[in-house]
């Protein structure tokens, strides 16, 4: 009797002992079922199952044990993949009391992965960009393998949380990186982000002046420094004038590809002034900008005339005050750039002030009423010479009361004492140089009245214009930025320029 007495003792006291321990993986992986059981009385209630942080679980199991006085209740638990600094607890509470009624906790260290977060991770790459970029994620909690991809077709070096991507093209794609423990199956996190590629704004630069002649070809050239370059489109307006590569082509929106950096260029219906476009395609990812270039197709044609006071069409005369600097400018209908070579015949009352082989001729009318002076011109490209076109200048007369500043708008680029021939208006201008007060002194005998005072820059801009008494006088150029200018006094018919530099 007292040996059975022993025994059953011992059989309570054991079973006391595993009432009291909760049994289970301490670090189990994420996303597998573990069994978690605990062992108490058969006259205590079944316990509740606690966790301190969300974990899936399926219906508490019991198991009575042999002898009837002890039960065992198991419960299956999946953990997320997640990491928890502080692991999770878990409870089997046990409200009632009584013999081996206890509660049991249970400290548990899951292999769930941190969050994966960014350090360096580049999401727009120029598209004709080639070479290297880091790409680089924090180091993530649990994870000791990772895994770098992207669907680009793009070289990939991994270096564990980082890698480096080689951008072999030109395409968008997207970079992906997983994370995993590799004791773990279920594991694995993965981060991915698009990386977009911009088309460059990158504009190509042709090559020379181009001039089409009739039936002869010729080659516009575009020169680009990019990566990445699939080839170049084109298309000119108007439509028709030329044609690229045999055809025309005038639409921004369906131009010519070509894989090289060269078409031919062959004359279409008509002559003048053409705009060819050119732009980069790149690999990948579109077009860059249009770049243009004025051309000109056939023989050159003067198409009217400009000078500082108007535009005028072909022999249109013009008519101004005496010793007005005027500058003639031909209209071509094509562009000036191509031209080769200039030529200018003059006659009449006319005083050049310019040479007669560049694209302007700049001249004084006459020096009396009722004047008359001509000029013509002509210009020569690849494609021949123009016709001469004529231009006359009549001098009219601007006293009683007319302000003969009017007609004067451009100033050629002159001698440093430059007068008028015949004029006897004569003046001196000191200091010269100056700082801004200007003292005039005219020569004595002169005739009285008023005089005109005109300051103009080397731009051909007026910026200073007064009327004083004959004589002696003063003005002030304070506000003029150092530099060249001409003080010119006109009298009627007279004029006469000096030359002034202002320093400060």
């Amino acid at each position: 009797m007292r040996k059975t007495l022993f025994f059953l003792t011992a059989s309570l006291c054991s079973a006391s002992a595993q009432a009291q321990s909760l049994s289970g993986e301490t670090n189990p992986c994420p996303g597998v079922p573990y069994v978690y059981s605990t062992v108490i009385g058969t006259s205590c209630l079944a316990p509740t199952v606690q966790t301190t942080q969300y974990v899936q679980r399926d219906v508490l199991q019991a198991e009575y044990l042999p002898g009837g006085q002890l039960v065992r209740y198991s419960i299956a638990l999946t953990f997320p993949n997640d990491y928890y600094e502080n692991g999770i607890t878990i409870t089997f509470s046990v409200s009632s009391s009584g013999s081996n009624c206890t509660t049991a906790r249970l400290n548990v260290t899951p292999k769930g992965l941190g969050r994966i977060t960014n350090r360096t991770f580049p999401t727009s790459v120029a598209c004709d960009f080639r070479g290297n970029k880091s790409y680089i994620v924090e180091p993530v909690q649990n994870a000791d393998t990772y895994t770098w991809s992207n669907t680009a077709g793009w070289t990939i070096t991994s270096y564990g949380n980082s890698a480096d991507i080689n951008f072999t093209n030109g395409q968008p794609g997207t970079v992906k990186v997983i994370a995993s423990n590799s004791a773990c199956a279920a594991s694995a996190k993965d981060y991915a982000l698009p990386v977009t590629r911009p088309t460059p704004v990158i504009y190509p630069s042709f090559v020379g002046n181009i001039a089409v002649c009739e039936g002869v070809p010729t080659t516009a050239t575009v020169a680009a420094s990019a990566n990445g370059i699939r080839g170049y489109e084109w298309y000119s307006i108007p439509a028709n004038q030329v044609y690229i590569n045999g055809a025309s082509y005038s639409s921004p929106n369906a131009p010519l590809f070509t894989s090289t950096n060269s078409v031919t260029l062959t004359k279409g219906i008509g002559n003048g002034h053409v705009d060819l476009f050119a732009r980069i395609a790149f690999e990948g990812c579109g077009s860059g900008p249009y770049q243009w270039k004025g051309i000109g197709t056939g023989i050159p044609q003067i198409t009217g005339w400009s000078t500082s006071q108007q535009t005028n069409i072909p022999g249109w005369a013009q008519s101004t005050c005496p010793g007005t600097y005027i500058t003639l400018h031909p209209i071509l209908n094509v562009p000036g750039d191509i031209a080769l070579e200039h030529q200018w015949e003059h006659w009449g009352d006319i005083n050049l002030m310019s040479t007669t082989n560049g694209p302007a001729l700049s001249v004084i009318s006459g020096s009396t009423t009722s004047s008359y002076g001509y000029a013509k011109y002509r210009v020569r490209t690849a494609c021949g010479w123009s016709n001469w076109q004529e231009f006359s200048i009549t001098t009219r007369d601007c006293a009683g009361g007319e302000d003969p500043e009017r007609a004067t708008t451009i100033m050629a680029k002159k001698s440093d004492s430059q007068q008028q021939k015949g004029s006897d208006l004569k003046f001196t201008i000191s200091p010269n140089p100056t700082k801004g007060l200007v003292n005039i002194k005219m020569e004595k005998g002169l005739a009285a009245g008023k005089v005109l005072v005109s300051v103009t820059d080397m731009n051909q801009k007026v910026v200073y214009n007064s009327v004083f008494s004959a004589g002696i006088f003063n003005i002030q150029l304070d506000n003029l930025r150092a530099g060249v200018y001409f003080i010119k006094l006109q009298q009627g018919n007279k004029v006469q320029i000096e030359k002034l530099v202002i320093v400060k």
